[in-house]
């Protein structure tokens, strides 16, 4: 009886033994299921039908920087594609990348973009391509996007005793963007409709068209940063400081009667310079802010004003306005109006100028009429014409005035 029931015991316990053995060499259930139910059979390993993620490789050829616009990139993608849907994807592209704006380009292979998508995450343009047969692809991915700008500033120093100057240029370019960006070849690109062009006060309307600088193997722009790019440095120049005063463009009259119109302005510092290729200057030079500086004798450096300039040519003479000079001040007084033709009207000036410092200045008068206009007689010799304004020059003495007389007729 006892060996009967300590045999049972005996099967018992081991069965136990047993059972706790398997379960503690097996995973839990749960597991189990999760792995019996994504266990894909031999067959379905690849559907035909789902897009492939084959290896690519890709470099940032070209970024051109609008002065006010959206940046342009030109990504070059090359990856083996197989039958079928593939995935083509652009790495590191900014999240305010325009989706909508994106193409993609080939040729070396027939293709089929069935769709594009922004990953803003991860920083990826993901197209869906689908070509008929394997084959090696180089493509080319275009895509806009906002947040990258680039302005010019030019630094000047004019030496004591010296009529030249020198200048530094520099390209800055700014990255607000949530990418890194490399770009084999940089292009700064600027037009006519540019955001300097909108800013009220600078001198010149010189209107070029577009300004076109292109940077070979440019350092990398971190997000977030500015970079500064040098293209010009201590260039010698002819330069000098001048005075002018301007009146701008006024308003042609309603009627013909003589209402003496009298306005004042102070007579502005400015400083004068020509640039020309053979100083190191590139051709034509963007638009952009220009600070001036002056150097003593004895080494020391003084600020003294700065402008916004609009782009100009080489070899050309530009004026900048630093500043209204402390000693001289002007008046201007319309003394004669009368209409001589069905849209046509003549109007005499006198600009009166006043020096009261203790050395004589060269003033120069800058005049500007609506539509088609003339100067017809002047008492100083023969005006200048400067970007469509006339420059009428006098010669004022130390503490004493000046006159200016004209006569211009105008055609609307």
């Amino acid at each position: 009886m006892l060996s009967t029931r300590m045999r049972h015991i005996c099967m018992c316990a081991l069965s136990s033994l047993c059972i706790m053995a398997v379960l503690w060499a097996v995973p839990s259930s749960a597991n189990t299921v999760w792995a019996t139910e994504t266990l894909p059979g031999t067959l379905e390993l690849r559907n035909p039908d789902q897009s492939q993620e084959a290896e690519s490789s890709s470099t940032l050829d070209f970024l051109v920087v609008q002065e006010s616009g959206p940046a342009v990139a030109t990504c070059r993608v090359e990856m083996d594609l197989e039958a079928g849907m593939n995935k083509v994807v652009v790495p590191g592209v900014p999240s305010t990348a325009d989706c909508g704006g994106a193409e993609l380009l080939s040729g070396t292979v027939p293709f089929r973009v069935a769709s594009a998508a922004m990953d803003r995450d991860s920083g990826e343009l993901v197209f869906d391509v689908e070509v008929e047969t394997a084959a090696h692809a180089v493509f080319t991915a275009v895509y806009p996007f906002s947040g990258v700008s680039w302005s010019a500033s030019y630094n000047t120093t004019l030496e004591a005793g010296k009529d030249t100057a020198q200048i530094w240029a520099w390209y800055s370019i700014r990255n607000d963007t949530d990418r890194d960006l490399a770009p084999s070849r940089l292009v700064l690109a600027a037009g006519p409709g540019n955001i300097l062009s909108a800013r009220p006060g600078f001198v010149g309307d010189m209107a070029l068209g577009s300004t076109v600088a292109t940077i070979d193997s440019p350092e990398p722009i971190p997000a977030g940063l500015q970079r500064n790019i040098r293209f010009a440095g201590g260039s010698q120049v002819p330069a000098r400081l001048v005075y002018m005063v301007g009146w701008g463009k006024p308003v042609a009259a309603a009627s013909d009667s003589l209402a003496l119109a009298i306005d004042e302005s102070p007579v502005m510092v400015g400083l004068e310079f020509s640039t020309s290729s053979e100083s190191g200057l590139s051709s034509p030079l963007p638009g952009g802010r220009l600070s001036v500086f002056s150097r003593s004798q004895d080494g020391a450096t003084f600020f003294l004003g700065e402008d916004i300039l609009s782009p100009c040519p080489s070899d050309a003479t530009v004026i900048a306005r630093l500043g209204p000079s402390t000693s001289l001040t002007a008046v201007r007084s319309r003394t004669d109006h009368r209409k001589v033709g069905t849209s046509s009207w003549e109007e005499a000036y006198q600009v009166r100028i006043v020096n009261a410092g203790t050395a004589e200045a060269v003033v120069i008068d800058i005049e500007e009429f609506p539509g088609q206009w003339s100067i017809l007689q002047s008492n100083t010799p023969a005006p200048t014409f400067v970007s469509g304004r006339a420059h009428l020059i006098v010669t004022v003495p130390a503490g004493g005035q000046a006159n200016i007389l004209f006569r211009v007729r105008y055609t609307l």
